[in-house]
C-alpha cells in the first residue's frame, strides 16, 4: 500500500468513523448535563432510558467496527487494518520504529476494545445463547470503559494522522444542539392527544390478533 492510499484511508473512512464516535460521546455528555438540571419528569421518563440504551448500543457497534480484527477484517476499513498496513508500508520503506509502534498500537486498540466488542457480538449484533454465562464471568461493561476506548481511538487517530499526513488534524465535534430543548416542543394537551392515539392504535392491533371462540 502506498503513502497516498494510507492518507486517503485516514482522511476518508477512518475520519468518518472517528468523527462519529466523538459526536456520539459529546452529545451524550450534554444530554447527561441536561438531565442533571432537568425536572423530575424527564429524568425519570422512559424516553431517557431509551436514549441511554440506544447510545450504548450505537457506541458499542461503532467501537467494534473501528477496532475490527476478526476473520474478515482484511476486507474492512478498520483502524486495526490500517495499522497493519502502516506496519507493512514502514517495513518496506525502511522507516525505523514505525512498524513496532504500529504493532503496539494494534495491541492497545485490542486491549481497550476487547470487552466492548464481545458485548456487541453477544448482545447487539447477535443474541448469543451463552451471553449470560459471559456476563457472569466478565461482568458489566461500564460507561467508563466505553469512553476510555473512545479517548484511545481519538488520540491514536490524531497521532497517526500527523505522522502519515504531516499535518495537525482538528476534528469538529461540537454543534450547539442543546438549544433544541430550551423551549417545550409540544403542549400537555398535544402530548395527551398523541398518547391517546398510540393507545388506540395498540388496542386495534391487539384486537386484530384475537382469535374468536367457536
Amino acid at each position: 500500500m502506498s503513502l497516498e492510499e494510507l492518507q486517503r484511508w485516514l482522511r476518508d473512512d477512518l475520519f468518518d468513523q472517528v468523527n462519529s464516535v466523538i459526536f456520539q460521546r459529546e452529545t451524550f455528555k450534554s444530554w447527561n448535563d441536561m438531565m442533571e438540571i432537568a425536572s423530575v419528569k424527564p429524568r425519570t421518563s422512559g424516553f431517557r432510558i431509551w436514549v441511554d440504551y440506544n447510545y450504548i448500543q450505537a457506541l458499542a457497534v461503532a467501537i467494534r467496527r473501528i477496532c475490527d480484527e476478526g476473520r474478515y477484517s482484511d476486507q474492512t476499513a478498520s483502524f486495526h487494518q490500517f495499522l497493519k498496513k502502516v506496519g507493512e508500508y514502514a517495513h518496506n520503506e525502511g522507516i525505523p520504529n514505525m512498524p513496532q509502534e504500529a504493532r503496539e498500537d494494534r495491541k492497545l486498540l485490542k486491549e481497550k476494545s476487547k470487552r466492548i466488542s464481545q458485548y456487541a457480538n453477544k448482545y447487539i449484533a447477535h443474541l448469543d445463547q451463552d451471553r449470560r454465562d459471559w456476563y457472569t464471568e466478565h461482568g458489566r461493561v461500564t460507561l467508563g470503559e466505553f469512553h476510555n476506548a473512545v479517548e484511545t481511538i481519538v488520540d491514536m487517530y490524531r497521532r497517526w494522522f500527523g505522522k502519515i499526513c504531516s499535518t495537525y488534524l482538528e476534528i469538529p465535534f461540537r454543534t450547539p444542539w442543546e438549544f433544541t430543548f430550551s423551549d417545550p416542543w409540544i403542549t400537555t394537551d398535544q402530548a395527551a392527544a398523541i398518547v391517546a392515539r398510540r393507545d388506540a392504535e395498540g388496542a386495534s392491533r391487539s384486537s386484530a390478533h384475537v382469535v374468536p371462540r367457536k
